[in-house]
């Protein structure tokens, strides 16, 4: 995540370095957050984590709002650095994108797959059939190899934050490292 970016956003800026160890620093901000630096937080330092820590793919994330561009996202330059080290260690790199925009930004880019379905069709929202752009976009994707993952729960899966057996549930252990668990 960047630091100020999606989702770390959502929390207090005091608490997200403790929260988001792998948060990485953005060259593109104007502020930083405290106790975060270029040297420490790094893309080759947050992926030496994320093995250390038994993970098994990287995730970033290409979110910059939900009605309209206010957050920032990856350069395009920094996303390619994302996925190369992720390669680099036999990694699968994931980007959370969800619109036609991030999908556009992020498809040359190396990642092997696209966390969640296009659900936001941006400036061609409303309109009837699938634009010829959508298809364009998602023939791209194809292409380029890049794998896209629906998620059909993402927003049923909410409700599992308010069920207190949820993180007893065995399944979790193969797709979540135990320490993220506990």
């Amino acid at each position: 995540m960047l630091e100020n970016g999606y989702p770390a956003l959502f929390q207090p800026k005091e608490n997200r370095v403790a929260l988001f160890p792998n948060l990485l620093f953005n060259p593109q901000s104007k502020t930083h957050l405290p106790g975060l630096s270029a040297i420490q937080n790094n893309v080759r330092n947050s992926i030496k984590r994320v093995i250390n820590e038994g993970g098994i793919c990287v995730k970033s994330y290409h979110e910059d709002g939900f009605a309209k561009s206010i957050w920032p996202v990856p350069s395009n330059e920094l996303q390619q650095t994302i996925n190369h080290e992720a390669a680099k260690h036999n990694l699968p790199s994931i980007v959370h994108a969800n619109s036609i925009n991030a999908y556009k930004a992020i498809i040359n880019s190396g990642v092997n797959i696209i966390a969640h379905g296009m659900w936001n069709w941006d400036e061609f929202k409303g309109q009837s059939g699938v634009p010829q752009e959508i298809k364009t976009t998602l023939e791209n994707a194809v292409n380029n190899k890049v794998a896209i993952m629906p998620t059909f729960r993402v927003v049923g899966s909410n409700m599992d934050l308010f069920d207190s057996t949820f993180l007893n549930d065995k399944a979790l252990t193969h797709v979540l490292p135990k320490l993220h668990i506990a």
